[in-house]
């Protein structure tokens, strides 16, 4: 009895590490499920529109902050993101940037000039 439980237990562990596998795998194709943007991985199932609009956000970020690289992107609705820049170096030890941008007659640009914020710890 012992060793059927021990038996299933070996087969159980394969399918889950041969499953494991294929899901990175399949993480490492960022063209199948995500894109690579200014050393930004982005991933999941991303439409044409959204890799564009996430490239395009990225290239106006990258005009305004120059300096850091960009951390997050928080989508607030369809024509406004919030973008935070920074470094973290350790505990106690990073900064960066906030600004929040808009989608104005198809480019993204700064939102408020007014709206950049700082961030420290």
């Amino acid at each position: 009895m012992k060793r059927t439980i021990f038996q299933f237990s070996l087969l159980v562990l394969g399918i889950i590490i041969g499953y494991c596998g294929k899901l990175l795998a399949d993480a490492s194709t960022p063209e199948k499920y995500g894109i690579q943007v200014e050393g930004l991985h982005i991933t999941g199932q991303l439409s044409d529109f959204q890799k564009n609009e996430i490239e395009a956000i990225t290239v106006a970020a990258k005009s305004l902050d120059s300096k850091y690289p960009i951390m997050s992107i928080k989508f607030k609705s369809p024509g406004e993101v919030e973008i935070m820049t920074g470094v973290v170096r350790g505990p106690l030890d990073g900064g960066g940037n906030y600004f929040d941008l808009k989608k104005q007659n198809g480019k993204w640009i700064q939102a408020n000039p007014d709206s950049r914020r700082f961030w420290v710890s």
